[in-house]
């Protein structure tokens, strides 16, 4: 599953002497935490709390550092987000030289035209042949966000970038994009 943790998007990013972020920017383990969603988001799940202004987030009580914000995987929801634009973003990605797996692409077409996830399931799973790919089949959406939001370059290219925030007392646009630390 794999271990990630954030830079708080509404924190100024400080460094230590070997250039790693200090724990006061990042989402530590055992710690609170938010996805801080655009307002277009407002009813992407139901269990979203919002701030005073109406901005949604997803709450996370104690982060384990698996990517789990409630019952949300950090890497579905920024694929959810960027639904309709995502090949749009993988484009991004291999013009910056960056390499996907042609079923990153196929499954990003699907989801941009409207396809269910579990319709998309199906078709990958029937026409997935090659055992180099059978890691995208059991969890097509999380490699896919994976890909698009794991890295900082990548995720600023992103219409909706993944922003992970310490506090409701913010909001969604005025926030730069988030930096996965491990």
């Amino acid at each position: 599953m794999g271990c990630f943790t954030f830079t708080f998007a509404n924190k100024k990013l400080e460094y230590n002497q070997y250039g790693c972020y200090l724990s006061k920017c990042k989402l530590g383990y055992g710690y609170r935490g938010y996805i801080a969603l655009s307002k277009n988001f407002s009813t992407l799940y139901p269990d979203l709390v919002f701030n005073k202004e109406g901005y949604p987030f997803i709450k996370e009580n104690y982060y384990d550092g698996y990517g789990m914000f409630g019952v949300h995987d950090i890497y579905d929801v920024v694929v959810d987000m960027n639904k309709g634009h995502l090949v749009e973003a993988l484009n991004r990605l291999k013009i910056k030289g960056k390499k996907y797996n042609n079923l990153y692409y196929t499954i990003a077409k699907m989801l941009d035209d409207g396809m269910s996830d579990s319709d998309i399931t199906t078709n990958v799973e029937k026409d997935c042949c090659n055992l180099n790919d059978r890691y995208l089949i059991i969890d097509w959406k999380r490699c896919l966000g994976i890909r698009l939001a794991c890295y900082l370059e990548d995720n600023e290219l992103l219409p909706y970038p993944l922003k992970v925030v310490s506090t409701l007392n913010c909001n969604y646009d005025e926030l730069p994009a988030s930096d996965s630390t491990q």
